[in-house]
């Protein structure tokens, strides 16, 4: 008989960037077990995972300038598309993302950070 895998939590590295996005953004809704969100002043939503060890996905909403801060610091980019129909199982990202205003049906950005003060680069960009 398989084992089933312990469920998964909050890792040091998505806590620490959960913390340092915290001290300058607001929270948009509550943390889940998956994923942090929150809104930049001019209210730009934003979502961090918060489970993985080595890298924290961020998912932003696709603009040049934050792009080009995260390529300027050698972050891994992704442009990730929802599915043509982001209602259907078949979503194609992280799910939590469907109850974040904003972000659900967006053209977004996932990069890949390793440390908060990556996070903090890459959310400051935001506009």
């Amino acid at each position: 008989m398989k084992r089933k895998a312990p469920p998964k939590t909050p890792s040091s590295l998505g806590l620490e960037v959960e913390a340092a996005l915290a001290e300058h953004y607001a929270r948009l809704g509550k943390s889940i077990k998956y994923r942090v969100a929150f809104r930049t002043p001019r209210g730009t939503p934003f979502a961090a995972e918060r489970v993985t060890k080595g890298e924290i996905n961020m998912w932003v909403p696709e603009q040049d300038q934050v792009r080009l801060q995260a390529e300027a610091a050698g972050l891994s980019i992704e442009r990730s598309i929802p599915w043509p129909d982001g209602r259907s199982g078949n979503y194609g990202r992280l799910s939590s993302l469907k109850s974040v205003p904003g972000l659900f049906e967006e053209t977004l950005l996932m990069i890949k950070v390793s440390s908060a003060s990556q996070a903090l680069k890459v959310a400051e960009a935001l506009v």
